[in-house]
């Protein structure tokens, strides 16, 4: 983590589409010149009840998936709601700048 998390390396979202047995998440990140990435990660949302009803399918290969999977809960730590939030890892913020600093 760069100076303790104060500087801006870049931008990212996450976007959560559910609908019953089946959710995607998708997360994206845009790093800002001049920072770079060896092709791995550089957010990870923390560890929770979630990790176990998901498969990643990016970069590693799916684990085996046994169908119906156990469904997220309307709410609890294994609600909808924690796994959308599981990315919410910093401050909330209004107004982005891209501008790498001087």
């Amino acid at each position: 983590m760069i100076d303790g998390g104060k500087t801006r390396i870049g931008t990212g979202s996450a976007c959560t589409i559910y609908a019953g047995y089946f959710v995607v998440q998708t997360v994206t990140e845009h790093l800002n010149p001049p920072y770079t990435n060896d092709g791995s990660a550089v957010v990870h949302p923390p560890p929770g009840a979630s990790d176990e009803r998901l498969v990643e399918t990016y970069p590693k290969r799916p684990k085996s998936v046994d169908w119906p999977p156990t469904p997220f809960t309307e709410y609890g730590p294994t609600g909808i709601e924690v796994l959308m939030a599981r990315w919410r890892t910093g401050e909330k913020t209004d107004k982005i700048n891209n501008n790498a600093p001087a």
